[in-house]
């Protein structure tokens, strides 16, 4: 008799389901809207079956969406990017590194994506650092030149501000018009950038989900790109599936969600990918922290430190609470400042006001917060 590993599932009066590993790829973690406790489902039963069957309901409802989704985007889009120009080959020189092999293809496939009268859907898929958003900035450049408007959408404050001030930094200068909005804006700041935007005075806004709310009105927007899918809501996803009907769609991601890839393996997405490490930069060691080399760990932070070094920890949720894990990391920030008194140890977490976190995050970028201990808030970001 073969055996089988099994994970084992446990529902309401004790019944059991087992489920083999191999599809583990079934089980999904459960997102509760209201914090109220869970009910388990009984197996078997007329309620079960009634659950079953709006699952699969609804499963053909994504289906029937995913399909109708794509064969309105596979009409033209009504217009064409005119060729890259000298505000194209400007920004090209300002960029301060030289492109690796991967980035130089990845920026060729979205220009010829764009030059195409099909609307572009396009993942970049690659680690941090290697150069994901370089490519962005060829893409709104593009789509400025030819007199289009721009929507870059990221998950939290913390990385819309970044890419905010990259573009500022990159695309300022060549005479593009930026904006930043999030619901942290007033409502009397929120006012005059929606004026802007509905009269055409803005050619790239960076953003949060705010960007998707129905108050915006874009004339002229036709490209979105979208940085770290992974990290949206279902309800934001489901907004940004909508808007793809008939704009370009540029993803950005290091974490691409399952269903992002088996629409890039059916070929329904394009997809390219970076894989080539940036000069200079090196490679990611990972060891494990445990009480036997504890010592050894912060003898190591201590080195990095005397050489001049910052240092960032980052500490996974450890709980269900938000409360204990934010307890931890603030009890860590006192244990280090005792480890090592001479430098200036800082935490970071979501409790944090977004303009306190703005201030910690750029004291770190200013090399003047030597260790910053993080929950993963600033896994984003970074």
């Amino acid at each position: 008799e073969k055996k089988y590993e099994c994970i084992k599932l446990i529902y309401s009066n004790s019944s059991v389901l087992y489920l083999p590993v191999e599809d583990l790829t079934m089980i999904y973690k459960y997102h509760q809207q209201r914090k109220n406790t869970i009910h388990l489902s009984t197996l078997g039963t007329s309620k079960w079956l009634q659950e079953k069957h709006r699952a699969n309901q609804s499963a053909k409802e994504i289906i029937k969406d995913i399909i109708n989704t794509q064969a309105l985007r596979s009409k033209p889009r009504g217009f064409i990017y005119d060729y890259n120009d000298d505000l194209y080959d400007s920004l090209a020189r300002s960029f301060p590194y030289k492109e690796t092999p991967d980035q130089k293809k990845a920026i060729l496939c979205v220009i010829q994506d764009m030059e195409k009268k099909i609307p572009m859907d396009r993942l970049i898929c690659g680690d941090v650092g290697f150069g994901k958003t370089e490519i962005a900035l060829r893409a709104i450049i593009k789509a400025v030149s030819s007199n289009k408007k721009v929507f870059f959408l990221a998950p939290t404050t913390l990385l819309a501000d970044q890419h905010y001030i990259l573009s500022k930094e990159r695309l300022g200068p060549l005479g593009v018009e930026i904006e930043l909005f999030s619901r942290f804006k007033t409502k009397a700041e929120q006012k005059i950038i929606l004026e802007k935007i509905a009269n055409g005075f803005v050619d790239l806004v960076v953003g949060t989900h705010r960007l998707l709310s129905p108050d915006i009105h874009a004339p002229g927007l036709s490209l979105l790109i979208v940085d770290e899918e992974q990290r949206f809501g279902v309800q934001h996803k489901e907004k940004i599936k909508k808007m793809r009907t008939n704009i370009d769609i540029l993803t950005l991601s290091a974490t691409p969600i399952p269903r992002t890839l088996q629409l890039a393996q059916y070929g329904d997405l394009d997809i390219s990918t970076i894989r080539t490490m940036p000069k200079g930069r090196k490679g990611i060691k990972t060891r494990i922290v445990s009480e036997q080399n504890y010592q050894k760990y912060l003898s190591f932070i201590k080195t990095r430190l005397s050489l001049g070094e910052q240092i960032y920890i980052v500490v996974p949720a450890i709980s269900e609470s938000e409360t204990l894990d934010i307890n931890h990391v603030q009890g860590l920030e006192v244990e280090y400042k005792k480890f090592f008194p001479e430098y200036n140890i800082q935490s970071l977490h979501g409790r944090l006001k977004p303009e306190e976190k703005q201030s910690v995050f750029n004291l770190f970028s200013d090399q003047k917060i030597d260790v910053l201990i993080s929950t993963s808030v600033i896994e984003v970001g970074v």
